[in-house]
């Protein structure tokens, strides 16, 4: 799980990978996991290195290399990506360095960065210097860091200000987003500083419900139902979220889906506990607690809201009731319907909420019929002359009622699909 926490901090920065298979095991289950976090992050910036060649024949390598590339394909990888074969061991040392060095010097690209402005570092090693402090190394994931910046250390709830900084041993006095770099603090406790995240005061926020974007995976085969509990990794921070599938029905309102399915756009994230994040933040959403085999990645996207509730998401479940026109009573304008409700129906929570009719009519409640259940639908248009002739010879007009059910204060709804 270290690695997966250690690739997400940095994914703002991800801009290429170099993943390493070995020549006589092939494609392992963490290999294929990290092809697919590579098909995620950077699929068109990748080199497959096929290390210990010296433990296969001539045969066995070229069948290696034809698999690695149906696993690429496979991936959404291009499958005509960099494949370097390499061997530590003996005369074959020398020349795999070399061209592994080739190919990485002629892949290499300057990538685009987009900045808030903002520092955020992502911390993977922390340890003394006796008689000058703390250095905390990692890479800068966004905005710029400088000597003399006050900045949160959330592990410790405390600010403190930069003492130093250096990259390969050189003193400097700036380092910017995609950089690593070394900074020094005054002497801070260690123990519990591990892998972690610094920033500049406001760049990050405490969230424990979010809305965020959703892209499935499709590699993930098992079935996630509503409120299902999941983990989700969002910088270095790994948390048990339950989740909640929406689809959005416009820019105001989402229906909540009983599990996850093609329809799904946007997922609520209610965390066991709050972290840093952040808005645009990448998410990573993995059952790593399912046993056997198969693709423990479930699906991604970015916090699109942080709330402080769930119910600042107008939610809503979709509720469907079918009835039947029993008889036309009076003029044309009114039906008497049985079916819609039951005898212990409460009707008045329904009164003026809009039906439509088999035939194409539009009609509202109007009210109880009797109470057996039945009830009274205004067709204010009337029925048209095919309607009243149908009805009168006893054939099945149904009457339908679709209604929207609101999870934030319960109420309904009507409206016509």
């Amino acid at each position: 799980m270290a690695h997966l926490r250690a690739v997400l901090s940095a994914s703002s920065v991800f801009d290429m990978a170099v993943v390493v298979v070995d020549a006589q095991k092939g494609v392992q289950p963490q290999t294929a996991e990290h092809l697919l976090l590579v098909s995620i992050l950077c699929p068109q910036h990748v080199i497959i290195v096929l290390n210990k060649i010296d433990l296969v024949n001539s045969e066995q390598l070229e069948s290696i290399r034809k698999r690695m590339r149906k696993v690429l394909k496979y991936f959404g990888i291009p499958s005509q990506s960099p494949i370097v074969s390499v061997s530590l061991v003996g005369s074959r040392a020398s020349e795999s360095a070399k061209a592994l060095i080739e190919t990485l010097r002629c892949n290499l690209y300057e990538p685009k960065r987009i900045s808030s402005g903002r520092f955020v570092m992502s911390v993977d090693h922390c340890f003394p210097i006796r008689g000058k402090g703390t250095v905390m190394t990692g890479t800068v994931v966004d905005g710029c860091c400088s000597v003399g910046m006050e900045v949160v250390i959330p592990s410790l709830k405390e600010k403190r200000k930069v003492k130093g900084m250096q990259r390969w041993k050189e003193d400097i006095k700036c380092a910017c987003m995609g950089e690593r770099v070394g900074v020094l603090f005054q002497d801070i406790p260690t123990k519990d500083i591990d892998r972690t995240v610094i920033f500049q005061p406001a760049a990050l926020d405490t969230v424990q419900v979010a809305l965020a974007s959703i892209t499935q995976i499709s590699h993930f085969k098992c079935e996630l139902s509503d409120r299902s509990k999941i983990h989700v990794s969002i910088g270095f921070e790994t948390v048990m979220a339950t989740c909640q599938f929406l689809v959005e029905d416009d820019k105001e309102e989402f229906e909540q889906l009983s599990n996850l399915d093609e329809r799904v756009t946007a997922v609520l994230l209610t965390l066991d506990r709050p972290i840093y994040a952040r808005e645009g933040s990448f998410y990573m959403a993995a059952k790593l607690d399912m046993q056997g085999k198969g693709c423990r990645f479930a699906f991604y996207g970015n916090v699109l809201r942080m709330l402080s509730s769930g119910n600042e998401v107008c939610r809503f479940r979709r509720k469907h009731r079918s009835g039947c026109v029993a008889r036309i009573e009076g003029d044309r304008t009114s039906v008497i319907c049985t079916s819609l409700f039951s005898k212990e129906s409460d009707v008045d929570a329904f009164l003026s909420m809009v039906v439509k009719l088999s035939t194409g009519e539009r009609g509202t409640i109007e009210g109880p019929f009797g109470k057996s259940g039945k009830i009274r639908v205004r067709v204010s248009q009337g029925l048209s002359d095919e309607t009243v002739a149908a009805i009168t010879a006893g054939e099945k007009v149904t009457v339908e009622l679709w209604m929207k059910k609101y999870l934030n204060n319960g109420k309904l709804m009507s409206y016509l699909p």
